[in-house]
């Protein structure tokens, strides 16, 4: 596989307990960085793979 300039952001919803004793939640909205990798085969499918990113 090799890496494309595709990028994308698509945005994952995570659940966050907060008291497991009482079942109460609340949901985050992350924003995950993806980029499109292309195949090195000829008529194989390509990939949106997770860019990790550093905190500054």
């Amino acid at each position: 596989m090799k890496p494309t300039p595709k990028l994308r952001f698509i945005e994952r919803h995570k659940e966050l307990f907060i008291d497991p004793d009482t079942n109460i939640s609340h949901g985050v909205k992350l924003r995950v960085l993806q980029q499109w990798w292309e195949p090195t085969q000829w008529n194989a499918e390509g990939e949106w793979r997770d860019v990790p990113l550093e905190a500054e």
